[in-house]
């Protein structure tokens, strides 16, 4: 069972290039585009030659000639296949994976497999917002408040890594917080 064409397009148009790139190396904009340090390991270099254009959504490195779209970056500094590539970015940004099939009972199946996939992740999702939440806002938590600031972890790193807390014996309020947002307990589990 193959991708679809129609999911293909959709990844290559709706993900950005500059935040997938960003996962690899540090950019910062020069122009119209952006620049860094090439993340590809066998390349080390101490001068930015990676550029990311993200007008075109294609990256390309002058110094070891290396180009293409997100799918091919995640494909190759990932080390996964294309199939995989395409999963990986159309389930971080959010988009439906549709598949071409031979079958009904394989387009059933996949459909189950990507409906089961997106509760996943939504799921993950509502826990990361509650614990969260429950690091900035919980009486409990002052103590790992006080923790990360004295590690010199700030509001910002603490937002970007999505760092929450888990206060002991929370798991009603869990539970009742993440039925309010339609998270059952077969997705949880």
């Amino acid at each position: 069972m193959r991708i679809s064409r129609r999911t293909i397009d959709e990844v290559r148009q709706g993900v950005d290039v500059v935040e997938v790139a960003s996962e690899f190396t540090a950019l910062r904009r020069q122009g119209t585009r952006f620049v860094g340090l090439c993340p590809y390991p066998d390349h080390q270099e101490k001068t930015p030659s990676f550029s990311v254009s993200p007008d075109l959504g294609l990256y390309y490195c002058f110094g070891c000639q290396r180009g293409g779209d997100a799918i091919k970056l995640v494909q190759e500094l990932r080390s996964v296949t294309f199939a995989e590539a395409v999963q990986y970015l159309a389930e971080k940004n959010g988009l439906r994976i549709e598949y071409e099939s031979s079958s009904p009972e394989e387009a059933r199946k996949a459909r189950e497999t990507a409906s089961r996939r997106h509760r996943i992740y939504r799921a993950l999702a509502a826990a990361t917002v509650y614990y969260q939440k429950c690091l900035a806002q919980s009486r409990t938590a002052q103590t790992a408040r006080r923790y990360l600031a004295g590690r010199k972890i700030s509001q910002s790193t603490i937002e970007e890594f999505k760092l929450g807390y888990a206060p002991e014996g929370s798991g009603a309020g869990f539970l009742r917080a993440m039925r309010n947002v339609g998270v059952g307990v077969k997705e949880l589990r």
